[in-house]
């Protein structure tokens, strides 16, 4: 053999050699002779890619204004209870139903002392399926107290308190007598609290003005002008109907 072939020979050899060597090199390959098994990351992840732990937060809801909530209570007295209290102190019945309620009751305890009550007094009263704002009214009637909603709250006083604080209130009437506002405010002074308002020497106050009622009493009272706007509207409602 020639001495360039022989040349040629070995320097395929190497070749070969070199290619088998590269390929059997675990350390060449990729892969981790050490991981036993375990994956290596996917080369296309970026370092700086990590899995987010941050929670999305709940936009938060809006803050009601003073008048928003007070109206919110108001038609909360609306919702339904049944309720039974065989000789429970007042502060807890009230606390009881504040619970089951969710809502912000509060005792005006000056007032109590001024009628010689103390929220100790004790209550009772079975009633099942009624509103919520009857249940209070009787509840707080045998013993001279009502509630009004005043400062984001339901607060438990005597009737003498509530009509030293008289709350301003507008009335809209139902669209079927919103042009006869002097009839319905003279049927509404003659039918709700008929001794509350000032034409009877009352305390209590109100005016129509278009299709609202300025109204100035107590909670209860508002509670009850809103009851007979809604039976009035009611009424007409189905007097039309029958007379279709």
């Amino acid at each position: 053999m020639s001495t360039l072939r022989l040349l040629a020979v070995s320097l395929l050899c190497l070749q070969i050699q070199a290619g088998l060597s590269a390929q059997d090199d675990p350390f060449n390959s990729g892969s981790d002779p050490f991981s036993k098994g375990r994956r290596k990351p996917a080369a296309n992840l970026a370092p700086t890619q990590k899995p987010s732990n941050t929670k999305t937060r709940s936009t938060p809801s809006k803050r009601l204004s003073p008048a928003e909530t007070e109206e919110q209570l108001h038609t909360s007295l609306a919702d339904e209870t049944s309720q039974v209290f065989i000789n429970v102190p007042l502060e807890e019945a009230l606390q009881a139903i504040s619970k089951l309620h969710d809502l912000p009751i509060v005792v005006d305890k000056q007032a109590l002392e001024e009628i010689g009550l103390t929220p100790s007094a004790p209550v009772t009263l079975d009633l099942h399926n009624v509103t919520l704002r009857s249940f209070l009214r009787l509840m707080l009637h045998d013993l001279g107290l009502t509630y009004v909603i005043k400062d984001e709250v339901i607060q438990i006083t005597s009737t003498e308190a509530a009509e030293n604080n008289l709350v301003l209130k507008m009335h809209i009437l139902p669209k079927s007598v919103a042009e006869k506002s002097d009839v319905v405010l003279h049927a509404m002074q003659s039918t709700v609290q008929s001794d509350t308002w000032d034409i009877a020497g009352g305390p209590s106050t109100a005016v129509a003005i278009d299709s609202v009622l300025a109204v100035s009493t107590t909670g209860d009272v508002h509670d009850q002008i809103h009851d007979f706007l809604t039976k009035l509207e009611l009424a007409l409602e189905k007097s039309k109907a029958m007379n279709k």
